[in-house]
């Protein structure tokens, strides 16, 4: 919990700090998007959000977000990465 509370701060002083009208997007390799997406909605009501957990990404990767399925609670994710041969 006190991980998650870490998050949730960072992520409004992000958004005080840096404030944008496009929806905010996370992208957490652990398994709590869930947990933070409830906790964090209060604290951002304003705000278009979404939370994906369990995807891996790297620097450069490309993430294609396609249409929510049953209800919105299943999101398909595609991680592109470009590799060029040096």
């Amino acid at each position: 919990y006190a991980a998650l509370l870490t998050v949730i701060n960072a992520l409004t002083a992000f958004v005080a700090r840096y404030p944008n009208p496009h929806p905010l997007l996370v992208v957490a390799e652990q398994d709590f998007g869930k947990a933070l997406g409830m906790l964090l909605r209060p604290q951002l009501p304003q705000l278009p959000l979404a939370v994906i957990d369990e995807v891996v990404v790297r620097a450069g990767d490309y993430i294609d977000i396609g249409t929510p399925l049953f209800g919105g609670s299943v999101v398909p994710v595609t991680v592109k990465s470009l590799a060029f041969p040096s």
